[in-house]
């Protein structure tokens, strides 16, 4: 199956700590990968790596090699980087102005200035995250105004406009109610015939229901990496095996 992105000896350090070491992972094309592990393993960090938002940071060095579709991310442009690698973050972050505003952000920002094309979009990506049909009297009110989960589906759908290849997701669900989180799980599995998603989340449940594979993550590297029912009924690693039964973590 092709690798959409691959990492090689990826190793990142904050004010001269060492978060990742000596980190492997290749993500599948058109698949959910999630990631999995105790806290502070640095899964947020692998994140921010892969679309060079660590870059942000003070005192952040990284070394290694990050491919997206064989092409060394240090070598390509932030921009364009970011529109093929897009960030849903934990908290909803919509933009403090009206929901079509949030919606033609990117678009106008990339040069996309067609009316008839802008509203296209819109309608579309609404309609891919179940907004549309709950929002669309309501385009000019403004984002916060919208409940947690409609924000943060609003946040995917911003983040559709820019038809990026693969969508990192920072614990998307963690802010949210059940009925808000099945909405959101809904349409990652959907999303996934066409995007790549990496999802970051602690709810080892949801991992095991919407992802395709699973990265187990401790104190900075890949402890196993396989299919996700595989790491889930037969895990290799001892360590694996304490953090799903709940030993650790």
């Amino acid at each position: 199956m092709d690798n959409i992105l691959k990492i090689n000896d990826l190793n990142v350090w904050l004010d001269d700590k060492l978060i990742l070491e000596n980190l492997d992972l290749s993500i599948k094309k058109c698949k959910i990968t999630a990631i999995i592990g105790p806290s502070g393993c640095g899964k947020s960090t692998l994140l921010k790596s892969i679309n060079r938002i660590i870059d942000e940071e003070k005192n952040s060095k990284v070394e290694g090699i990050i491919e997206f579709k064989h092409q060394d991310i240090r070598k390509m442009d932030k921009n364009v980087l970011r529109k093929n690698i897009g960030c849903v973050f934990q908290a909803p972050t919509p933009f403090p102005f009206s929901i079509y505003k949030n919606m033609i952000y990117a678009l106008k920002y990339h040069g996309i200035y067609s009316n008839d094309d802008i509203k296209s979009v819109v309608e579309e990506k609404l309609k891919m995250v179940g907004l549309y049909e709950e929002v669309k009297d309501y385009l000019n009110m403004s984002a916060l105004k919208l409940s947690g989960g409609q924000q943060q589906r609003l946040c995917i759908a911003r983040t559709l406009t820019m038809e990026p290849e693969i969508i990192l997701m920072d614990e998307p669900c963690s802010a949210l109610d059940l009925n808000n989180t099945i909405k959101i799980e809904e349409t990652l599995k959907k999303l996934s015939g066409n995007y790549s998603i990496v999802i970051v989340t602690h709810n080892l449940a949801q991992a095991r229901r919407i992802s395709d594979y699973t990265a187990f993550m401790m104190d900075g590297h890949i402890e196993e990496y396989e299919e996700t029912e595989k790491i889930f009924k037969n895990p290799l690693k001892e360590s694996t095996q304490k953090y799903i039964g709940g030993l650790i973590g």
